[in-house]
């Protein structure tokens, strides 16, 4: 009982807040009655109180993820398994906060499609060579850029071997 009345006393104190602080890392956006109204800058940001505007926010430095190895194959046939490390910046903050449920999520996936796309066009032997590695890094910095607003660093294969698969299914 006594923490329902603390938990109903914050919640009224939230809504007479009108200034969020935005550190140096990080960005986000103002939505006013649920529409983008403006970006955030670093330092203090002023809205309305009431819930009338909101803010959403994110850390928008250089960031790496490391995706699982998926097993994938060749044009010559040859099954693999390939992992990668990606890095990037959140460079439009409006379209990983807002147009894109899960960007995280999307990039790896976004990630995934293009090393499957770019594996399935290459030999086994062609896939050691740079020129398979600059080819992903290519494709997917458009993609990325386009659709998530992000700008790709880099990215670093982790994992890349031949490999055998075993599928089992169950009735």
């Amino acid at each position: 009982m006594f923490a329902r009345i603390i938990d109903a006393f914050i919640n009224i104190i939230d809504l007479f807040f009108f200034a969020v602080v935005v550190d140096e890392f990080e960005g986000g956006v103002i939505l006013r009655l649920g529409k983008y109204q403006r970006d955030l800058k670093p330092g203090i940001n002023f809205y309305w109180p009431l819930s009338i505007e909101t803010y959403m926010s994110d850390n928008i430095v250089l960031k790496t993820e490391g995706l699982n190895s998926q097993s994938l194959t060749t044009k010559c046939g040859t099954t693999v398994l390939i992992g990668v490390f990606i890095s990037y910046w959140i460079r439009n903050k409006r379209r990983w906060l807002l147009e894109v449920e899960d960007a995280d999520s999307v990039l790896a996936d976004l990630t995934y499609g293009v090393i499957g796309r770019q594996v399935a066009q290459t030999n086994w032997e062609d896939i050691y060579r740079q020129e398979f590695q600059d080819k992903v890094y290519d494709e997917l910095k458009v993609v990325a850029s386009k659709k998530l607003g992000v700008t790709l660093d880099g990215i670093q294969f982790s994992d890349l071997t031949k490999s055998k698969t075993l599928r089992i299914v169950q009735e």
